[in-house]
């Protein structure tokens, strides 16, 4: 299995953007993202960014948060956010869906 590079940085007008389903029935489930110092430098520090996107705040529809559809978007740009979420608007995923990493 190929190594799959976990640093990453974006640019203002980049963002990352997740598409899938929730998980299936759980008692709890969480999307986070961290910051942490590039490998090599001195000391690891890895913090929470934002604010999680859990079982209980998770966007999505349908009566159970399980199972369902969902969209994340990740990003630091309010304007790089209003452009994702448009795009995604015009592909056809409704506003109840999309998650934004805050």
């Amino acid at each position: 299995m190929p190594l799959v590079d976990v640093f990453w940085q974006i640019r203002e007008d980049e963002a990352i953007v997740l598409i899938g389903q929730t998980p299936p029935a759980a008692r709890y489930f969480s999307y986070q993202s961290f910051v942490a110092l590039p490998p090599g430098a001195p000391g690891r520090i890895g913090a929470p960014v934002g604010d999680t996107i859990n079982i209980g705040t998770v966007h999505t529809i349908g009566p159970d948060r399980v199972n369902q559809p969902i969209v994340i978007i990740i990003t630091g740009h309010r304007e790089t956010e209003r452009r994702v979420r448009a795009a995604l608007r015009g592909a056809g995923y409704p506003d109840a869906v999309i998650n934004v990493e805050t």
